[in-house]
């Protein structure tokens, strides 16, 4: 069977994603990781029924997000260790990350250096090791870019249900679709209304997990809510200074909002990458301010491998 370059080099890149983290995982014991590692170590005892098994998924991660439980029993179930685990689903997002790249970037070799970069970035290798039910979101969120038409919106919603977070992506897109289409008023009109009937409903039958992870990021983050405007902020200037387009900036006003409420240190992570979505889709090509924010993220990223070294865990 013939496989395609894109294939292909996203194979390269995954294993190479494999091999980074096949060796810093297992050192990476403390933080975020010391509710993973009990979750999956304690969570899935055969005498617990499904209830108590969901109830001490949700007690110990502090989610009641379905699917990250559902992905993580079933590999339990079939018996992989939890590093294993962790390193099967690093490998599968970055091989989409890369096809979806491929896919978008202009056919020239500087895009394997954006390629490196991101497998360098520090967003990227906190989702590794850390954010592990965010990173199942953004793979969801990458097939939800790969698959047909047809099968977009059942990806989506499967893509909110593991992580709440990941509505703000949406939120963005779906801007950008309206504001893009020359569809009439009438077809514009019933798409914003459903498009609000959706997200309504999402957020009422997530608001009681919504409600408490605003408590609890709002708790941690320890900063006003200009300031966290004003970090993420930063990457709709950068956005607005790589494309001269605004409406990715406009897409982009959810996560200012968010952040307001909830701290930078989450959406941040968003923010950038939609900063990232909107260069490589209007420009379809790295620039040189892109370049200098994936080579500073790239940098930082020493840091946060060094903590895991010394300390057990990226943030010290």
């Amino acid at each position: 069977m013939k496989i395609s370059r894109s294939k292909f080099y996203a194979l390269i890149y995954a294993v190479i994603a494999l091999a980074i983290s096949m060796t810093v995982m297992p050192l990476y014991i403390k933080g975020d990781q010391v509710y993973y590692r009990d979750f999956y170590k304690t969570c899935f005892y055969e005498s617990h029924s499904f209830a108590i098994q969901y109830d001490c998924y949700s007690s110990t991660i502090g989610s009641s997000e379905p699917i990250y439980f559902f992905i993580a029993k079933m590999a339990h179930w079939i018996g992989l260790e939890k590093d294993l685990f962790i390193n099967i689903s690093n490998f599968i997002f970055i091989y989409l990350l890369v096809l979806v790249v491929l896919k978008y970037y202009k056919v020239v070799w500087h895009r394997h250096i954006l390629i490196a970069l991101l497998l360098l970035n520090y967003y990227i290798l906190v989702m590794f090791f850390s954010a592990e039910r965010l990173k199942f979101s953004f793979i969801l969120m990458l097939l939800a870019i790969l698959v047909s038409q047809s099968k977009k919106l059942p990806v989506i919603i499967i893509t909110i249900v593991t992580h709440v977070q990941s509505l703000l992506l949406f939120a963005s897109y779906f801007i950008v679709k309206f504001l893009s289409k020359s569809d009439s008023l009438v077809k514009k009109v019933i798409t914003v209304v459903s498009t609000l009937i959706f997200l309504s409903a999402a957020l009422y039958f997530m608001r009681a997990h919504m409600l408490s992870k605003i408590d609890a990021y709002s708790d941690a983050v320890g900063e006003s809510g200009l300031i966290a405007v004003a970090k993420t902020a930063v990457f709709l200037v950068l956005t607005l200074i790589s494309t001269r387009k605004i409406l990715p900036v406009i897409a982009g006003l959810p996560l200012v909002t968010a952040a307001f409420f909830i701290g930078s240190n989450r959406v941040a992570i968003l923010a950038f990458f939609l900063y990232l979505i909107a260069v490589i889709y209007y420009k379809r090509r790295l620039d040189i301010l892109l370049l200098v924010v994936l080579i500073y993220y790239a940098i930082k990223s020493i840091d946060f491998i060094q903590n895991i070294f010394e300390y057990g865990t990226g943030y010290y």
